[in-house]
């Protein structure tokens, strides 16, 4: 944006990207960034391409609106939200209760286990 001849940044955010897929495109009043999107529940690896998400900004005189990002494959997304609420005991509209149920008793059972690996990502 320019005010009195000077230019000056109206968004800036950090987010992740991978070298070989990063791609940035323009479409009209929308600005669509392919991310490397970071699950909440488990951990991808660093270099990893995957997850691949996109995020998408709107161009307006006003300003920049975040509009958010998204999974490409929105299966990881729902997984992600899945596992996240068995762990926290909160309910979902993504699985039946029974479901999230066996969900958190397993993840108990594996860290009782010790199972170093079921805690990494908790």
């Amino acid at each position: 944006m320019e005010r009195e001849g000077r230019v000056f940044p109206v968004f800036m955010e950090s987010y992740g990207a991978h070298l070989e897929s990063h791609h940035v495109e323009i479409t009209g009043d929308l600005v669509i960034v392919t991310t490397r999107e970071e699950p909440r529940s488990f951990y991808t690896c660093g270099s990893c391409q995957e997850p691949e998400g996109v995020w998408t900004l709107r161009l307006t005189p006003e300003g920049v609106l975040d509009l958010g990002h998204r999974y490409t494959v929105p299966e990881v997304g729902w997984l992600d939200d899945l596992l996240v609420s068995a762990q926290c005991e909160k309910d979902v509209s993504l699985a039946d209760p029974d479901v999230l149920q066996i969900l958190r008793e397993t993840i108990a059972a594996s860290r009782e286990d010790g199972d170093d690996e079921s805690r990494s990502g908790w």
